[in-house]
């Protein structure tokens, strides 16, 4: 059977899995690579650093900078919508 390929797209860096977010993100991405799947993650820091034990699950990891709420304030779109909108994710999921 051909390895599968997936793309994880988190709000916030998955480790260290110490709040219910971050538990259900990691959790399902070490599941997923004890099953076979290659996982490629796309995760946006902010206040969590880089956490180089994702790279034991993830065949890669890229990391997206989240610009704070002064950023947008005169932006129409909710601010956790337009802080995660990244040209270089689209490019990267592409």
């Amino acid at each position: 059977m051909p390895s599968q390929k997936l793309h994880i797209v988190s709000f916030d860096v998955p480790f260290p899995p110490d709040y219910g977010g971050a538990m259900d993100v990691f959790y399902k991405i070490k599941a997923l690579c004890d099953s076979g799947v290659s996982i490629i993650l796309h995760c946006f820091e902010y206040g969590r650093n880089k956490a180089p034990e994702l790279e034991k699950y993830c065949s890669q990891v890229h990391y997206y900078k989240r610009e704070p709420f002064w950023y947008y304030i005169f932006d129409s779109r909710p601010f956790i919508v337009a802080s995660r909108a990244n040209q270089k994710l689209l490019e990267n999921l592409a």
